[in-house]
């Protein structure tokens, strides 16, 4: 069977599709979009929605230059250098995740020094500031692990195709 590791990333990629329009309907998106105030988690999703078709595009290049019987060791060096981006920015939306993390507890905490223990107003308003602290740190970091373990799948399968020499 042709293309093989090209159908491997259409699965991959047409999952995650389903996946983001599952989140939108469910109205996960909405909710990160509206609690992450420094939007990272967005940025991360940009990341992914731009690397990630890229990618398909040079499993598909991988796979025809293979079936084109053009595979040479500079086209192989082409594309590892090209793969490493990918790499690359898949590491970036896991550094960005661990970012919005560190900056939703320091927000999260930054509250304690307006924080009046015998005011119950005071710690109403505290608890409040808390949790939304909190959901930003955590809608950050499962933003960029998922697109970092997504993004990291598609590359790994593009990898691969330029180790086997572009074989499907």
């Amino acid at each position: 069977m042709k293309n093989v590791t090209f159908l491997r990333w259409w699965v991959l990629f047409v999952a995650s599709v389903v996946g983001m329009i599952f989140c939108w309907k469910a109205g996960l998106v909405w909710q990160i979009y509206q609690k992450d105030d420094t939007f990272v988690s967005l940025l991360i999703i940009g990341i992914y929605l731009t690397l990630s078709p890229w990618c398909g595009f040079k499993t598909q290049a991988v796979c025809k230059a293979q079936d084109a019987g053009l595979w040479t060791p500079a086209i192989k060096e082409l594309s590892e250098r090209r793969a490493e981006i990918g790499w690359f920015f898949s590491e970036v939306e896991l550094t960005l995740g661990m970012l919005g993390t560190v900056i939703g507890f320091v927000l999260m905490l930054g509250g304690f020094e307006k924080l009046d223990m015998n005011n119950t107003a005071s710690m109403n308003g505290f608890i409040a500031s808390f949790g939304h602290g909190m959901s930003k740190a955590l809608y950050a970091t499962l933003t960029g692990i998922v697109c970092s373990v997504l993004l990291k799948l598609q590359y790994f399968n593009l990898s691969q195709a330029i180790e086997r020499g572009g074989k499907s």
